[in-house]
């Protein structure tokens, strides 16, 4: 069940969490994960981190940037265990001095949450993607689906113009579309982690 509620005068979705908490708890061990499952590394050659439904390929890229390498991702589970609450990615080791709202670029530099109107969602490298022609992306799209009972998958689509992976999850939707990312920055402000939420922990 979604943290989100619905403001009975607006009919807006808001989140009554507090966030910066409720992040770090998701990198330490939150009390309500009950499966974590290990993907694998998902390779982000430029650093540039889209979100997106898999059906809509095409999305701005986050405006933070991200070392340029291999980095491994993270599927937290509530009670059930096909349906993911957090995704996390991991940059690097040390203490969580901040956290801080994932924002998108231009023309999306002002969202600060993320549209999953679909049952499938998708992270990659943007630069990755935007390389892609129109055939490739649309057997990319073909490939990236899941079992109903498979809550992710890291997947390495060969035979591309570029090699390209991504990860594939799926959000516990709950009647609820939007979600939202963040990043966990350390003392130099350097993320150590981004956390795509999807509403389920407190």
């Amino acid at each position: 069940m979604t943290i989100l509620a619905a403001d009975p005068d607006t009919g807006e979705m808001t989140d009554p969490r507090d966030m910066q908490r409720t992040i770090r708890l998701l990198l330490q061990g939150h009390p309500d994960v009950r499966r974590v499952h290990e993907l694998g590394k998902l390779k982000l050659p430029r650093g540039e981190v889209s979100i997106a439904d898999t059906d809509h390929l095409h999305k701005q890229p986050l405006q933070r940037r991200v070392p340029r390498r291999q980095h491994p991702v993270t599927l937290l589970c509530g009670d059930d265990p096909a349906e993911v609450g957090a995704v996390v990615i991991r940059f690097g080791e040390g203490e969580v001095a901040r956290v801080e709202r994932a924002q998108g670029t231009f023309p999306y530099a002002e969202d600060d949450r993320l549209w999953l109107k679909g049952t499938v969602a998708a992270i990659f490298d943007y630069s990755t993607a935007g390389n892609l022609y129109e055939p490739e992306r649309k057997r990319v799209e073909a490939l990236l689906v899941l079992p109903d009972d498979q809550p992710g998958a890291l997947i390495a689509v060969p035979g591309l113009s570029k090699p390209w992976n991504v990860a594939v999850f799926r959000p516990a939707l709950d009647g609820a579309t939007f979600y939202s990312a963040w990043w966990a920055l350390d003392a130099a402000d350097e993320p150590l982690a981004l956390v795509v939420d999807c509403a389920l922990f407190a």
